[in-house]
Formats: C-alpha cells, sequence, structure tokens
C-alpha cells in the first residue's frame, strides 16, 4: 500500500497544476506564435491526431486549431457522441516546456475544430525531455555489457526514462564502473516490442536506500550518445504515451 501511494504521489509531482487565466492564456498564445505541435485525443483514445492552435478567441472563450489532413470531421463528432461526453485531451509541446489540459468541443467553424478556453492545465515540472518515472511492476530492464565479459550483460532495473536518456540502479560495489563521464557502449533495453542499443554517458551515480527495504544501491543517470533518428521517435512515442495515460490518470 505505502508503495502504490508513494507512487501516486511521484506522479502528481510530475505535474505543477495552472489554474491562473493570464498565466493559461499566456501559455496558448505562445503555442499559437510558435506554431507548437498539439496531440489531442478522445475518451478511450479513439480518436488522436496531432495539430497546432490556429487562433484564440477571448470574447467568446475559445480556441479553433486546424483540422488535420486524413481527419474527418464527422467521424470526430461521431465519437463524441459515442462517448457521450464532450470533453477531450491536449498536450502541447513548447520550445522549453509541455503542458496538459482538457476542452470542451464546441463544433466547427470556418474549417477549424473549435473548443473552449481550459479553467486550469498542467505544465510538466522539468524542463526540456520529459522525465517518466517507471513503475515497478512494469520491470523494465537494462542490458548492461559486463566490463571485459564479451557478449555478457548485467540486467539493471530502470527508474527513469526520457528521450534523451534513463537511469537505472546497481548494486553500490559497482561505482567505480560508473564514474562521472564513463561511456557505457552498447547499453541496451526494449521499449514497444522493438531493442534499443546505445551508446550512453554516466552523468551521476548517487547512492540511494529503499525506506521500506532499507536496501541500499546506486541509481545512475545516463545520457544518450548515439541514439538513431527511428529508435529516438519510438522512445519519445513511447514517453509521451505512457506521459498521457499518466494524466489521463490525474485527471
Amino acid at each position: 500500500m505505502k508503495s502504490k501511494e508513494k507512487s501516486e504521489k511521484e506522479k502528481k509531482a510530475e505535474f505543477e497544476p495552472v489554474a491562473d487565466s493570464t498565466d493559461i492564456r499566456r501559455m496558448l498564445d505562445e503555442a499559437l506564435k510558435t506554431m507548437a505541435p498539439a496531440s489531442v485525443w478522445t475518451k478511450n483514445q479513439e480518436q488522436f491526431f496531432t495539430t497546432a492552435i490556429h487562433a484564440l478567441d477571448l470574447n467568446t472563450e475559445s480556441k479553433s486549431i486546424y483540422v488535420p489532413e486524413g481527419v474527418d470531421p464527422g467521424e470526430f463528432e461521431n465519437s463524441l457522441v459515442k462517448n457521450e461526453t464532450v470533453e477531450c485531451f491536449f498536450n502541447v509541446q513548447l520550445v522549453r516546456s509541455s503542458f496538459f489540459f482538457k476542452a470542451d468541443y464546441l463544433g466547427t467553424k470556418n474549417g477549424f475544430f473549435r473548443f473552449r478556453i481550459p479553467e486550469k492545465l498542467f505544465k510538466l515540472q522539468r524542463r526540456g525531455d520529459f522525465r517518466l518515472n517507471v513503475p515497478l511492476l512494469a520491470n523494465l530492464r537494462a542490458r548492461v555489457p559486463a566490463v571485459g565479459e564479451e557478449k555478457q550483460y548485467a540486467l539493471r532495473l530502470i527508474r527513469t526514462i526520457s528521450a534523451s536518456g534513463l537511469s537505472f540502479l546497481a548494486p553500490t560495489e559497482e561505482k567505480h564502473l560508473y564514474e562521472t563521464g564513463t561511456v557505457i557502449e552498447g547499453l541496451a533495453f526494449d521499449v514497444c516490442g522493438k531493442e534499443i542499443v546505445v551508446d550512453a554517458e554516466v552523468r551521476h551515480a548517487k547512492k540511494v536506500t529503499d525506506p521500506l527495504s532499507h536496501v541500499s544501491q546506486l541509481h545512475v543517470g545516463v545520457k544518450f550518445k548515439s541514439l538513431h533518428a527511428k529508435d529516438a521517435h519510438v522512445l519519445a512515442a513511447y514517453v509521451f504515451e505512457e506521459s498521457r495515460k499518466m494524466y489521463s490518470r490525474l485527471t
């Protein structure tokens, strides 16, 4: 029970609620001016597409977004009717941050989808790539090549992951293997059924102690150095999808 409560607190800590209308409009205005990519999905994820904000109308407290090519407005509206809700979910990617919110669908006008401006949104507290806390039950493990042993590796539990790096747990007696700046060649892990192999540079290795078991381990953080473009796309999609699920559970 305690570990589940801790996990929920960690999830909530990833998001910073913003309820001030001035701040909300400022962030939406930045998204408008920079043509920031906005992902939109409906309940049960029946409809999902990426677009951008077209205009903000403060008089009607609404915003309009582009209807992407291949998205049928009729099918979109039918999905809302089927789910008996006009509420949709948004994730907007600014240059230095990302934020989520829910907004009611208001219909179409002049070829654009219209939504109500949200009264509250959730901003990711970390700048840059979002770092996902990996649940222990996910059992996501990195395969770290063993020093001096060809074709051998050690399995290490991944604790956080982002589009640019990850962290894992290792025995404290291996601290000498993870000095800052050390490059781990051929670090491997599986995401969405795909094996990703990458060189990674150690950024830190800190001793941490589990408050329940009192067992001490090393928390090793690494930054990817040679991530292929296709793998980067798969990893970014995985992190985004998991953060999307996390937000949906919190609201």
